[in-house]
């Protein structure tokens, strides 16, 4: 999968890593196959965007216009939030949310498109770190089947840009939810939910980890990486 790095790829990540391409080809629950795909080519191309590109200069993402540089079919509303949340995640507000929503998309087909592009930083970021080639797939010749287009009922109104998922909200031995936030997040589309977290815990897992380093120096690192990507959960 990664012929070219002399580092031990373990398992369970080569194996997370296929499976969420096979995904990219596959229907979801609002999405066809073919469309997932561009999906993935869009969000590989959005760093390269003029637009993304003087938004991030600018004081506010909103002051520039104009429009996305493509590389797909996909309807404006889908490339406006690939795009932005790509290249300019940290700044998007509610308004903007609302905005996309009242052009015509879904906050279902927002959740899974969320789910889709965080998975795709993932698979690049590893791929970048290993200084490999991107993982690529070609498009499905012929869909499987249809989306569903079922929406999740089991949702509650927590103050969030979306409904989130029903859960437990009984503070765990840690004092912290024994459901976290962010698992809930994308709970108007539970495939969601499965898809991202089935590639995250293959990185994410620590436990009997085989690693040249400390439990302790894993933590160091993971968190100069996040205040690096202004990651602050």
């Amino acid at each position: 999968m990664y012929p070219h790095t002399s580092l031990p790829i373990r398992p369970a990540i080569a194996a997370s890593h296929h499976a969420a391409l096979e995904r990219f080809v596959s229907s979801g629950t609002w999405f066809w196959g073919h469309e997932r795909h561009a999906m993935l080519k869009e969000a590989r191309h959005a760093s390269l965007c003029r637009l993304c590109a003087e938004s991030r200069m600018a004081l506010s993402p909103f002051i520039t216009k104009g429009d996305h540089d493509s590389v797909t079919d996909l309807p404006e509303q889908v490339i406006e939030v690939i795009h932005r949340l790509v290249t300019d995640s940290g700044r998007l507000t509610e308004a903007w949310f609302q905005s996309v929503v009242d052009g015509g998309l879904s906050a279902e087909a927002y959740i899974e498109i969320v789910g889709l592009v965080a998975s795709v930083i993932v698979l690049d970021s590893y791929a970048r770190g290993l200084g490999e080639d991107l993982l690529s797939i070609d498009a499905p010749r012929r869909e499987d089947s249809p989306p569903l287009r079922k929406t999740n009922p089991d949702v509650v109104d927590k103050g969030a840009w979306v409904p989130i998922l029903a859960a437990e909200e009984t503070p765990g031995a840690t004092l912290l939810p024994s459901v976290p936030n962010i698992l809930r997040a994308m709970g108007l589309v539970p495939s969601a939910i499965q898809q991202f977290f089935d590639i995250m815990r293959a990185h994410y897992g620590l436990a009997n980890l085989e690693s040249a380093l400390s439990r302790p120096q894993i933590e160091l690192v993971a968190a100069r990486m996040s205040s690096y990507n202004d990651c602050f959960y």
